[in-house]
């Protein structure tokens, strides 16, 4: 084993249970730290990744630069932001304070520099209604001195899943690397495909 090979390190915002945190540890990628605000996220995450220093604290509170990533430049940043204000089930709220939490985000990436971001979300971020709102965001991700690959919409039966959900990613990739993310190719065919 190459002993100064780099750690591959990531953030996960927004983490949930840790659905991205297991995809990535399976990629080789060691989750640094969590954050989630929700109670029920803050019981089971620690229990399903008792090893990744977990916070559970409201976003908008937290300094990223108090964040530990162990000495290592951090390789990504990731997580899915809350869905229920961009969501075409349910209220459709376009007052719901929890879309700002996008922005949220973003200040992670600004102030943290990861080479690369990954953003998911529900496909009705990508409507008509909430396209300024996306605009704005990705100018911004552009302006902290990111490349950005168009939005892509990708269902999880598609990537072996038992489940029909398709969620969109947004994937960064910071503009000195002069290289792209690349989205996976799916490795299942959907049913609704045959």
């Amino acid at each position: 084993m190459n002993k100064n090979k780099k750690k591959l390190t990531s953030v996960d915002l927004f983490c949930g249970i840790g659905g991205i945190a297991l995809g990535f540890r399976a990629a080789g990628i060691k989750t640094v730290t969590a954050i989630d605000y929700y109670v029920s996220n803050a019981e089971y995450f620690p229990k399903n990744f008792p090893e990744v220093p977990f916070i559970y604290q409201d976003i908008c509170n937290i300094d990223p630069h108090t964040i530990d990533i162990k000495g290592e430049e951090l390789t990504v940043i990731a997580g899915g932001p809350p869905c229920q204000g961009f969501s075409l089930i349910g209220l459709k709220d376009h007052k719901d304070p929890r879309r700002d939490l996008v922005f949220e985000f973003r200040r992670f990436v600004r102030e943290l520099k990861p080479k690369y971001f990954v953003m998911e979300n529900v496909p009705g971020i990508l409507t008509k209604s909430n396209s300024k709102y996306l605009e704005s965001l990705m100018k911004m991700l552009e302006k902290d001195g990111y490349n950005l690959n168009e939005p892509i919409i990708l269902n999880a039966c598609e990537f072996g899943a038992p489940t029909d959900r398709k969620r969109v990613f947004f994937l960064g990739t910071r503009k000195d690397l002069n290289y792209r993310l690349k989205p996976p190719q799916p490795t299942h065919i959907s049913l609704r495909n045959i």
